[in-house]
Order: structure tokens, then sequence, then C-alpha cells
């Protein structure tokens, strides 16, 4: 039995509007942790992209060291409210694998 095709309603294509980064560290001292590492590239991409941290309702995370947090505890600490959510762990590809699961997120709503 062939399954009937739905069709959704066109959505304009998401786009990144901003975006932050932490400098690559080796050996970090041992003050600094992770969730410092996590703060500090969520300011930056909230400043460049002019938007507060509760207009956020998506969260992907990916890191080997995070354990045993997961992206949900990273929402918990910053006091995010969200409808989507993903923990990705495809080492260099996970950026790219993040991304390609939001856009699907916002274009299904």
């Amino acid at each position: 039995m062939r399954r009937k095709r739905v069709t959704v309603p066109p959505v304009a294509d998401p786009w990144i509007r901003g975006w932050g980064q932490t400098p690559y560290i080796k050996r970090p001292d041992s003050s600094l942790t992770l969730l410092d590492l996590f703060k500090d590239a969520v300011e930056k991409a909230l400043n460049s992209s002019h938007i507060s941290l509760h207009e956020i309702d998506g969260l992907a995370v990916s890191s080997f060291t995070l354990a045993p947090d997961k992206a949900i505890d990273i929402a918990v600490k910053f006091g995010i409210k969200l409808r989507w959510i993903m923990d990705g762990a495809t080492g260099g590809a996970s950026g790219v694998d993040m991304l390609q699961h939001a856009r699907h997120a916002i274009r299904e709503g």
C-alpha cells in the first residue's frame, strides 16, 4: 500500500542570523568549565544576531566532553524553554548534521 504524500505549506528557508565561538584551548585553566565556554559562545551568538536568549526555542549541542550532561541540561542551566532539542555526537560532521536537523524542524513548524 502506497502512502499518500502530505503537502507541507511553503516556508521560507531558515538562515543563520548570528554566530558565536570560543577560541580553541588545548589545555584550559582548571577554573574554566565547559559551561563557561557554552555561555561565552551563546552570548556572542546572541549579540551578533540581535535577539534575546528567551527568543530561542531550539537547541542542538554536540560535545564529547559534556557527559554526564546533555543538551537539555544546558537548556535548563540557561533557563531556555524549548520546542526542539538535539544531542549530536557525530564528530566533525556535527555542525552540518545539527543544521540540517534544525532546518527541517523549522520548516515543519
